[in-house]
């Protein structure tokens, strides 16, 4: 195959085949050309397609492969580090449940073009399936310390939102790196992605940079995921519940329902070990669904006894964005004969950062079933006023970091004062956080903050623990509904931590 230029001026690729003949006594030769021009590019589209991937054009794991390859031995000669960063998106699955999957595509080709945009011309960026990217970076470095260039990446992602087909999306990533020399191009990419499951073991938008070390806590992690999802097929969790008392007379209001997962053979496991993990695989939603039923069935249960206490169950992302979540709490409430205004769903103000609108339609629907609304974590957020006043909370809880903080910083304190406050005069109840010391306690006496829950008054226990402390602390107020503040009371009693139950 040739390049031929026509008169036009335009090239084209000819295949040439010529044979020599005997004609009239001489030699001589017959040629044929034939344009090839179509075939050419078609095959030309084969190997691309067979390289690089189709939805995004980046190069697949097969053009990695050799790239990476090169670029090892290259990073050899130059007695330099080869670098591979895998990324992946936070909660990217959850991006595709909301808008559909041609705005998840979208983000994806998004992703791509802002990666190599912010990259040198010689590095690579590759996608190797799903929300996962490779990076390879071409010896010498920018940036020589793997942390630095992770951090570049992770801000690539989350320094400005997406904008896919009308829709505003702010994006964080997961990223692990590895550099070395003179090992096969596969097993940098392996040590790579094994450091890019110990950062979403840590909950996201961060880095990890691989350590030989980081092999056996890997194939620990794979087997607890195994693990996990047969916890939920068999139900092998349990909800604890920690009191929320009134401060001014030293009365119980209510609980917070915790899940606990019951390991068969590792016994009782923290959800701050697996509930990061249970998002990642996608089955966080039906971990909700087993406690809620679980709340409300013991709520029913309590209310032959403590009328009037609230059971509050936290709601994850995955939840609200469900279509179906409103059902599934009328169900609870229905199944159990439950009133719904003695069950309080807590929502992170972090949750409804992205797409308010549907978050909003979402805790309508909540608010016409009868339950009651707690915005979790306040003051954890960047625009906590504009949900007070669009969204229909009931009750605000005091993020723990500001209760943690007001013993030792004035500003913290005002912070706190400042929330009270705000919450007498919007008529929502008011709940301090994370309670663990006497001194903080006295401060929030001091300023008249009305509710509190934290290790100081109990730790999260057993249905069996919390029915004594119940039966230790009458129950406060009248039956729950949208309740307004009294007055500021006056100095409350000194309260007296339950230290029987911690």
């Amino acid at each position: 195959v040739w390049i031929h230029r026509l008169k036009s001026g335009e090239l084209i690729s000819v295949e040439i085949a010529a044979h020599t003949l005997e004609f009239n006594g001489h030699s001589s030769a017959l040629v044929m050309a034939q344009d090839v021009t179509e075939r050419c590019r078609l095959e030309q589209r084969l190997r691309d397609h067979a390289l690089h991937d189709s939805l995004t054009g980046l190069p697949n794991r097969s053009l990695l492969l050799d790239r990476l390859d090169r670029l090892n031995a290259q990073a050899t000669r130059s007695d330099a580090d080869a670098t591979v960063i895998c990324l992946n998106l936070d909660n990217f699955k959850m991006a595709n449940d909301v808008y559909g999957y041609d705005v998840g595509d979208g983000l994806l080709r998004a992703v791509g073009q802002r990666l190599v945009g912010g990259l040198r011309e010689v590095d690579t960026v590759g996608r190797v399936g799903g929300d996962e990217f490779v990076l390879l970076a071409m010896p010498p470095v920018t940036d020589p310390r793997p942390e630095l260039m992770a951090q570049k990446v992770l801000d690539l992602i989350s320094s400005r939102p997406f904008h896919i087909d009308g829709h505003e999306l702010s994006m964080t990533a997961s990223v692990g790196i590895s550099t070395g020399r003179g090992r096969g191009g596969s097993e940098l990419i392996k040590n790579a992605d094994i450091a890019l499951s110990m950062a979403k073991g840590g909950g996201g938008n961060g880095f990890v940079v691989f350590a030989q070390a980081m092999q056996a806590a890997v194939t620990e992690r794979h087997r607890l995921a195994k693990d996990l999802r047969d916890a939920v097929t068999f139900e092998q969790f349990e909800t604890f519940y920690q009191p929320v008392m009134k401060l001014r007379d030293q009365t119980i209001i209510g609980v917070e329902a915790l899940v606990r997962w019951r390991h068969p053979t590792l016994g009782l496991i923290s959800p701050a070990r697996f509930i990061p993990l249970a998002e990642e695989l996608g089955i966080i939603g039906d971990i909700g669904r087993i406690v809620l039923r679980q709340a409300c069935r013991q709520a029913a249960r309590w209310q032959s006894s403590h009328r009037g206490l609230t059971v509050a169950v936290n709601v994850s992302v995955f939840q609200l964005r469900s279509d179906d979540f409103a059902d599934s709490v009328r169900s609870a409430l229905e199944t159990n004969g439950l009133d719904p205004s003695c069950l309080v769903l807590e929502i992170t103000e972090s949750i409804l950062i992205n797409d308010a609108e549907t978050s909003l339609k979402r805790l309508r629907a909540l608010t016409e079933i009868g339950v009651r609304l707690a915005i979790d974590d306040f003051g954890s957020g960047y625009s906590s006023l504009s949900y007070l006043e669009h969204f229909p909370f009931d009750i605000l809880k005091i993020d723990q970091s500001f209760v943690d903080a007001i013993i030792d910083s004035p500003k913290a304190v005002e912070m706190v004062r400042t929330i009270i406050q705000l919450g007498r005069r919007l008529k929502l109840d008011v709940i301090a956080e994370g309670v663990e010391t006497e001194q903080q306690l006295e401060i929030l006496q001091r300023l008249h903050c009305p509710e509190a829950q934290g290790y100081l008054f109990s730790q999260p226990i057993e249905v069996a623990a919390i029915d004594r402390f119940l039966h230790e602390h009458r129950l406060s107020g009248p039956p729950p509904g949208r309740r307004s503040p009294d007055a500021p009371p006056g100095a409350p009693p000194e309260m007296v931590p339950v230290s029987a139950f911690t």
